[in-house]
This record gives structure tokens, C-alpha cells and sequence, in this order.
């Protein structure tokens, strides 16, 4: 039996450079995936890999593009539809 799941939050957090973009493992644990959208950059920032106290990988995908979720690998989610 494999521990997958999907969680939308839905949070509004101020676009701080310096903050938005890393997010705090100590508090996401054991989130294996972490999708956050950037509305003002229109993209989805997706975080997978966390190590160390980090997520190792950083996908930008902009309008026209589409991203897969680890958990569901046969599902592409198109970035215009998340962003609307």
C-alpha cells in the first residue's frame, strides 16, 4: 500500500522574493510535492525532492504548459486552468 494523496490549501500569502519561494520544511513534512502558484508571474512553481531541510528541485511552468503530480503520473494538470 503507497501513502498518496492530494492537498489544495488554498492560501493567500504576500510575494515576498525572499520567502515565497522556499518554503519551510520543518512545517510541510512529509510533503513530498509542493505546488505554489505565482499569480502576478502567471506560473505554478512546483517543489519535489525535499532533502536536508530543502526541496532539490524547482519546476517553473508557465501558460501553455501543463504539470504532472508525482502521486498521479497519468494526470497533466494544464497551467492555464489552475491560473484560470
Amino acid at each position: 500500500m503507497t501513502d498518496r494523496g492530494l492537498v489544495v490549501p488554498q492560501l493567500t500569502l504576500p510575494l515576498d522574493p525572499r520567502s515565497a519561494l522556499e518554503p519551510d520544511l520543518a512545517v510541510l513534512r512529509p510533503i513530498h510535492e509542493l505546488w505554489m502558484v505565482d499569480l502576478p508571474g502567471e506560473r505554478v512553481l512546483v517543489h519535489r525532492d525535499p532533502r536536508g531541510g530543502e526541496y532539490r528541485t524547482l519546476e517553473a511552468a508557465g501558460r501553455g504548459s501543463a504539470v504532472t503530480p508525482l502521486a498521479f503520473p497519468r494526470i497533466q494538470v494544464a497551467v492555464d486552468e489552475i491560473l484560470g
